[in-house]
């Protein structure tokens, strides 16, 4: 998960949150197919924060960056996954390739497929989610 706050997902940059409430404004407006003001604060919203706080069924890997100006790092630091603090931006973490060497001898001991059927399960994630 790159730069993903899985423990509050409103909890983003301000504009990012006001750039998806106009987007569901839009679509109630009738532009289909934007975003559902339901998946900030309806049912929808409350399936997937139910659906973040299940326990990961496999390893994962949370890329964070404390230099990262749209997730804030702390809501990335997901305790079911392995924490993997990177200097980054937020959309430079994809293209930075010292990711990919700090991800690779991770993602190497996951192709072992002894070690993998060993890895114990991850715990139930706690949110602080804005509604």
């Amino acid at each position: 998960m790159l730069g993903s706050p899985v423990l509050d997902p409103l909890g983003g940059h301000p504009g990012v949150l006001r750039i998806a409430r106009l987007l569901a404004r839009l679509s109630a407006a009738g532009l289909p197919r934007l975003l559902a003001e339901d998946c900030l604060t309806g049912t929808c919203f409350d399936r997937n924060i139910a659906a973040l706080a299940e326990r990961l069924q496999v390893p994962a890997i949370a890329i964070y960056s404390r230099e990262d100006a749209i997730a804030p790092w702390r809501s990335c630091l997901d305790p079911c996954t392995e924490c993997v603090e990177v200097r980054s931006t937020h959309t430079g973490m994809g293209l930075d390739p010292d990711l990919y060497r700090v991800l690779k001898p991770r993602l190497a001991r996951w192709a072992d497929d002894s070690r993998q059927s060993t890895m114990p399960r991850a715990p139930q994630r706690t949110h602080g989610a804005r509604t």
